[in-house]
């Protein structure tokens, strides 16, 4: 039978090198954190896992910002 919870034996959440986000970060959010940081790409982490990247050049060809 499988615990649902999963906070039980979760180690402490290591400190990301880069900036990131979670997933649903709205674009307007993303492109306002990346001009703060002066960077121009941001890694989408869940759980500790990383699961895309964000990078301004693809924002503002698809036309979200």
């Amino acid at each position: 039978h499988h615990n649902h919870n999963r906070n039980t034996h979760r180690p402490a959440p290591k400190r990301a090198t880069s900036p990131h986000v979670r997933p649903g970060i709205l674009a307007a959010d993303a492109l306002q954190l990346m001009q703060e940081k002066k960077i121009n790409a941001l890694l989408v982490v869940e759980d500790n896992k990383l699961v895309g990247a964000l990078n301004m050049h693809d924002m503002l060809r698809a036309g979200v910002v």
